[in-house]
Order: structure tokens, then C-alpha cells, then sequence
């Protein structure tokens, strides 16, 4: 028996049509059924000439403020119930009628058919989405999470709330709200909860100071340290011939007799009596003498910086 190859654009609208023309599969399409669904006026009923028109402005973000527990009230267009029980009527129908499309598969027509209730039912998520955002904020102030992040709850509270309107049930007869709050809430307990079991196990905060290697800087305290143990045996000893003034402007330039930082010549000249630029020359004569003591001493660690 020969099997009949699909022509390449027949083959395209099929595999457009099974994912839903996103990449998703058929079996990830779920919709909540209803008995008007299966009427034969539900779609003229949802979406004829007769059926309401139902206008939700954008959600735009509130003042920080007023997520607070004594803020302003959140002040929002509230839909009544007949507007919210049309719209999840209208976004469930328009899925499952996204679902026979991917079932059937490529049937004249079917691939534009799909495209225009993927459409309606976007509009009737964005507009159930958007009536509803304010409950994410207004759910924020009834709980205290310290150990998170604001925008991290408000994150999770978006997240939850879209997973409201996917399941919501609208022939149960209670309103949106009333399932959503308390589905929030609960998002949020559990992003605290694996916050606290996170911070459990790693209790110290990513530091970048503590990330750095500080080697080469302790290598150089070390050489610096033994420099100046190695001047104060030779001063000792007067190895270098070093006269009074002479060694007392090098234990007042390096601070070696004391702690803390070294002294200017301003401040080293009225200790001798002479100027800030002879002490300066001194210094540098004794220096000398110092790196001539040092090559003589081979074991003698690296020598001291020049003035």
C-alpha cells in the first residue's frame, strides 16, 4: 500500500495546529466545561452581536505605600458578577474550542479558526487578569514575610493568581476572589517557607568582599614585616654606622618604634631641628647606608622602599 507524503504546507499547518501554533502540545490545552458549552447557541450566547461588551483597563503597578499594613486603600474597578461569570465563561469556551481544533487536526479552515479563539481566549485571561491584580497587593498586607524580598511575593502572587484563573470554576456560584485570596496567601506561606529552609542550610549572605583573595596583600604585609624586624636588628647592632639623627629619622619616617603611620618630614624636622627638606637628604643618605648593610648581608630580607 502507498502511503500519500502531506505537501510541505499542509504538513506546516498540521503541526501548527496539534501545538496550538506555540510549540505546546494538545494534552496541555485544559479548559473547565460547563453545561452552556454544549448548547447549540453558546457560542452566539459568549460572543454574538447581543453579548455584552466588558472593558478592564491595565493593571499599572500602586504605590509602594500602599502595600503597606495602614496604606491607603487599593482602589481598583471591581467587575460584577455577571461580567466575571461571562468572562471565565467565554475564556473556557474559547479553550476548549482551541482543543477540538488540535484534535481534529489540519482541516480546511481549522488552522484560522484556532488562531481567532487563541485570540479570544487571550483577551478574556488578559481582562480576568487584570480586574483581579489588585488582590496580589491587598493580600500582601495580611501576612508578614520579613525573610523575603517584596518583589519576590509579588512575583508569587502573580504567579498564583494566573493559576486562578486557569482552574477557577465559575459554575461552583461563589465569586473569583473568594478562590483566589486564599490561594495567594498560601503562595506566599510557601515561598517564605522555602526561603527559611534555604536560609537554614546557607545562614551566611553572598558577600562579595569575602570572594576576594587577599594573598598577595598578606604576602606583602609579611615581606614589609620582616623588613622592618631585619632594620631594627641592624639598628640594634648599628651594622650601617647610622649616627642618632640619622637613626631617628628612620624609626620616626617608618613608624618602626612605635605603632601606627609613619611621620612627614614636617613633622620629623622641629624633632632634629632642621628643616623639612634636610631631613629629607638625611633620610636618603641613610637609606643608602642601609641597602650597602643589606648586600652585605645576604640572608637579609627584601630591602626598604626609597622616601
Amino acid at each position: 500500500m502507498k502511503i500519500r507524503k502531506k505537501p510541505p504546507q499542509e504538513e506546516f499547518v498540521s503541526q501548527a495546529v496539534r501545538t496550538g501554533g506555540d510549540g505546546q502540545d494538545a494534552q496541555e490545552i485544559a479548559f473547565i466545561d460547563n453545561a452552556l458549552f454544549h448548547a447549540d447557541h453558546a457560542e452566539d450566547e459568549l460572543f454574538g452581536e447581543g453579548s455584552e461588551r466588558i472593558e478592564v483597563a491595565d493593571w499599572h503597578f500602586i504605590s509602594p505605600s500602599c502595600l503597606e499594613a495602614d496604606g491607603p486603600p487599593i482602589k481598583t474597578k471591581v467587575l460584577t458578577p455577571k461580567q466575571e461569570k461571562l468572562l471565565f465563561l467565554r475564556y473556557n469556551y474559547a479553550r476548549r474550542r482551541i482543543r477540538q481544533a488540535q484534535i481534529r487536526g489540519a482541516i480546511r479552515g481549522t488552522f484560522e479558526s484556532l488562531m481567532i479563539w487563541r485570540q479570544r481566549a487571550q483577551d478574556a485571561r488578559d481582562a480576568l487578569v487584570n480586574a483581579n491584580m489588585a488582590l496580589v497587593p491587598a493580600m500582601l498586607r495580611r501576612v508578614n514575610c520579613p525573610n523575603v524580598e517584596l518583589e519576590e511575593l509579588i512575583s508569587e502572587g502573580n504567579v498564583a493568581l494566573l493559576r486562578c484563573v486557569d482552574r477557577f470554576d465559575v459554575s461552583r456560584g461563589f465569586r473569583f476572589s473568594t478562590y483566589a485570596c486564599r490561594a495567594i496567601i498560601k503562595a506566599f506561606h510557601r515561598l517564605a517557607s522555602r526561603r527559611a529552609t534555604y536560609q537554614k542550610h546557607f545562614p551566611a549572605q553572598y558577600d562579595p568582599q569575602m570572594e576576594k583573595c587577599d594573598l598577595g596583600d598578606r604576602i606583602h604585609r609579611q615581606r614589609w614585616q620582616d623588613s622592618i624586624e631585619w632594620v631594627r636588628d641592624m639598628l640594634t647592632d648599628n651594622q650601617a654606622k647610622l649616627t642618632l639623627v640619622e637613626q631617628t629619622v628612620l624609626l620616626e619616617r617608618f613608624a618602626m618604634a612605635r605603632e601606627g603611620k609613619g611621620m612627614t618630614f614636617e613633622q620629623i624636622g622641629p624633632i632634629i631641628g632642621l628643616s623639612p627638606e634636610r631631613t629629607r637628604q638625611i633620610l636618603r643618605t641613610t637609606l643608602r647606608k642601609v641597602r650597602e648593610a643589606f648586600d652585605k648581608d645576604t640572608a637579609g630580607p627584601v630591602q626598604l622602599a626609597g622616601a
